[in-house]
C-alpha cells in the first residue's frame, strides 16, 4: 500500500514493479484492485486474452494516461506467467520509464525475468485456509448450508466461489462423492 501511496502522492518512485505472487485463484489480482482502490488509483488490468507485443504498447499507452475521473492508474499486468521473450523485453523498458506504477501477477517468482524482478518488491501469497475460504463464501452468500462443505472441495477463493455460483444449496452436502 505504502508503495502505491509513493506513486500517488506525485513524489519521483522508485523504478521498479511489485510482483504479486501465488497460484491461480488466491487472490492475486483480487489484492491488486483492492489496494489501488484504497490509495485512491484507477486500477487497469492488462486483457489476460492478450499475446503479442503490439497489444501490450497499447495497454501500456492506455495506463500512462490519467482515468476518466481524473485519478493516476495503476497498472496490473496479470497472468504474466504465460508472456513471451519480446513481451518480457516491452515491459522491462517500460519499468524503466518509470511512468506508472506496474504490479505484476504470476504464478511463480521464476516467471518474472531477472532483470525484472532482482529490484522489485514482491509478495507471496499463501494457499489460502479454509476459514478464509469460508469468510469469502459467506460474504458473498451467507444463508448457504452448505459453505463449510464447499470448502473441503476447494483449493482457491476462485474455485469456492465457482462451486457456490454453479451448484444449488445443499448438493455438496447431499451428495458428498459428486
Amino acid at each position: 500500500k505504502s508503495w502505491l501511496q509513493v506513486w500517488n502522492s506525485g513524489n519521483k518512485p522508485e523504478p521498479y514493479p511489485f510482483i504479486i505472487v501465488g497460484e491461480s485463484g488466491w487472490g492475486k489480482s483480487t489484492v491488486a484492485h483492492h489496494i489501488s482502490e484504497q490509495v485512491g488509483m484507477e486500477p487497469t488490468p492488462s486483457d489476460g486474452g492478450f499475446r503479442d507485443v503490439d497489444s501490450l504498447k497499447i495497454w501500456f499507452g492506455q495506463v500512462r494516461s490519467r482515468s476518466f475521473t481524473n485519478k493516476m492508474r495503476s497498472a496490473i499486468l496479470d497472468d504474466a506467467s504465460f508472456l513471451s521473450g519480446a513481451e518480457w523485453r516491452l515491459v522491462g523498458e517500460q519499468v524503466k520509464l518509470v511512468a506508472f506504477p506496474l504490479v505484476i501477477c504470476v504464478q511463480t517468482e521464476a516467471d518474472v525475468p531477472w532483470q525484472i524482478r532482482r529490484s522489485a518488491m514482491m509478495l507471496k501469497l499463501s494457499k489460502p485456509s479454509r476459514e478464509n475460504l469460508l469468510q469469502h463464501l459467506d460474504s458473498i452468500d451467507s444463508d448457504r448450508s452448505d459453505n463449510w462443505a464447499i470448502t473441503d472441495k476447494s483449493d482457491s477463493y476462485r474455485s469456492a466461489e465457482l462451486i457456490q455460483k454453479t451448484t444449488p444449496d445443499g448438493f455438496v452436502t447431499q451428495y458428498p462423492d459428486e
